[in-house]
């Protein structure tokens, strides 16, 4: 009917408006939506990486079980590399979602919130220890494993890492999100790593299953918090360009998986940066799985008990792990500081591959100097450095392959690219789980427990390291991105749009904002002067003050 307005979605309501005006990449968006978000959101992932079948299933949810003799090896191995076909089939059909998500607030942003529900939900599920026969608890742990590993994390982390690829065309400011991100799962690995022992050895109740079911509880309500941050704190400005482009962005909700993945597979930078990071998470996986059951078996850790700060040897063990934690936290952290120099000298390949070289020189002295606690420490330095690097810059290179891959076909497959990319990271996690489980047999096994400690993740930096020397997708990425726009050129015009800079796109839509936001607080300030009865031309005086103040202070 005439006159009748076009009822506005949901996420063009303010309530869900992001936060984040800015044509240009913000502080508060890079803190709160690159890191402090993610951090959350990935957390419980770390914690089960390190706790779940090295700890919980074998010591907790199984512990009558493992007192009775009965051989749960079989299942702790099985689950996780079955589960894999699950997770993989989920990242992928989750990815297909999101890219066929068009709405204001972005393709992936959106998912952000509704994960962060599922994402609590699924932590606490997965703590707690049912009641009734093993082969109950066999199912109950196979259907909460999947619920989170399936479904819950690959909506967050897929959507998580699709935002990074939709958030700027801006090189080196997608190169600064892309560290923020790296430092935050570096972060949540560290948490896991560092804090969880100490609250181990103080409270000596990881033993009771409703210490962990209290742990999983106040990890839910972190990643319920934080992701919801996230989501008000970012902004996918890709997104916002295919939103001026209704061509481009009908036709790409459109496209078949199968024309995506033809599209992509041509592309032997795309294989190759996926195959490093399988490979490298993987690697990463086992060391995870290896640290516990290493740090109370082969390290001296009496040394905390001569201390009396803890009593027994498993005590000291948890001490132990929270230190070689705290210690390899420092070259994590010393990654960026030495990594971002070297950036505007070198590209991402040389740089990242230079660090491959690093960690694998750091496996080497831990494997032939292994009888020296110290060489381990010193070892486990080197491997810290090299994989914080990595860590810093992985998204970033995979954005580079998604605009090398639409410059050359014609459209965007990142929702595929990132939902490979998230399935990598997430059945990296099964498999490192099901192989320590076998290599180590369950945790039993020394030599098993000190090869994938040592000698798994250094073997892999060797070939990473091989496998980048054919990665030069940075090489042709200016030319890809000119490609791009003179693409969006021509279908602007085309379909008899007028075609406006991104940058400057961006820019009229900031000052909108602004003006808009302006007169809100104009209409706001009258309004409370009416109603408290004060002179609104003296209120605007003290208000414009403030701001000049404020102004000159920061020239100073």
């Amino acid at each position: 009917m005439e006159g009748t307005q076009e009822k506005k979605s949901f996420f063009e309501s303010s309530l869900v408006k992001s936060k984040i005006r800015s044509a240009n990449v913000t502080f508060w968006e890079t803190i709160v939506g690159y890191m402090l978000g993610p951090i959350g959101g990935m957390l419980a992932s770390a914690v089960f990486a390190f706790y779940l079948f090295g700890r919980f299933y074998p010591d907790i949810m199984f512990a009558e079980e493992k007192a009775a003799g009965v051989d749960i090896t079989v299942f702790l191995t099985l689950l996780p590399l079955i589960s894999v076909i699950t997770i993989l089939l989920g990242n992928i059909l989750l990815g297909q979602l999101i890219q066929k998500t068009n709405t204001k607030a972005g393709k992936a942003r959106p998912w952000i919130p509704i994960s962060a529900v599922f994402l609590a939900i699924s932590t606490i599920l997965m703590f707690l220890v049912p009641q009734g026969s093993t082969t109950f608890k066999y199912i109950y742990a196979a259907i909460t494993y999947n619920l989170y590993y399936a479904f819950s994390y690959p909506l967050y982390y897929t959507a998580n890492s699709t935002l990074l690829s939709q958030s700027t065309r801006n090189i080196k400011q997608r190169d600064l999100l892309s560290g923020a991100a790296g430092l935050a799962s570096t972060a949540a690995v560290g948490i896991a790593q560092m804090f969880f022992p100490i609250v181990l050895a103080i409270f000596q109740q990881d033993t009771v299953p409703q210490f962990w079911f209290v742990l999983a509880v106040i990890v839910g309500v972190l990643s319920l918090v934080t992701t919801v941050l996230q989501f008000y704190f970012t902004r996918e400005r890709v997104t916002e360009e295919e939103i001026n482009q209704p061509k481009i962005q009908s036709e790409e909700a459109k496209l078949p998986l199968g024309k995506q993945f033809k599209a992509v597979s041509k592309d032997h930078f795309w294989w190759i940066i996926l195959i490093f990071f399988l490979i490298f998470e993987t690697s990463g996986q086992f060391l995870n799985n290896a640290f516990d059951p290493f740090c109370q078996n082969s390290i001296d850790n009496s040394i905390w008990i001569n201390m009396h700060l803890v009593e027994t040897p498993e005590q000291a063990g948890n001490l132990t792990m929270s230190a070689l934690g705290i210690i390899g936290a420092v070259p994590m952290a010393l990654a960026g500081v030495i990594a971002w120099p070297l950036l505007k000298k070198f590209n991402k390949q040389q740089v990242v591959g230079g660090a491959m070289v690093v960690a694998f020189v750091g496996g080497i002295i831990q494997g032939l100097l292994k009888s020296n606690p110290i060489f381990i420490i010193i070892g486990f330095l080197f491997k810290q450095l090299g994989r914080g690097v990595v860590c810093l810059f992985i998204m970033s290179m995979i954005s580079d392959v998604n605009d090398h891959d639409e410059a050359v076909n014609g459209f965007r497959c990142a929702a595929l690219t990132m939902s490979l990319y998230s399935a990598f990271r997430i059945i990296a996690q099964p498999i490192g789980q099901g192989m320590f489980m076998a290599v180590s047999q369950a945790k039993t096994y020394l030599p098993g427990i000190e090869f994938s400690f040592i000698w798994v993740d250094t073997i892999i930096y060797a070939v990473s390291f091989i496998l980048l020397l054919f990665f030069g997708v940075e090489k042709g990425l200016k030319a890809d991105q000119e490609a791009i726009v003179e693409r969006q050129k021509a279908e602007a015009a085309a379909a008899g749009i007028e075609w406006i800079e991104p940058a400057e796109r961006l820019r009229l839509e900031q000052e909108k904002a602004d003006q808009e936001a302006e007169e809100n607080r104009i209409k706001e300030l009258k309004e409370r002067c009416e109603k408290k009865g004060l002179n609104f031309e003296e209120e605007e005086a003290k208000y414009q003050a403030k701001l000049q103040a404020k102004a000159s202070k920061g020239k100073k």
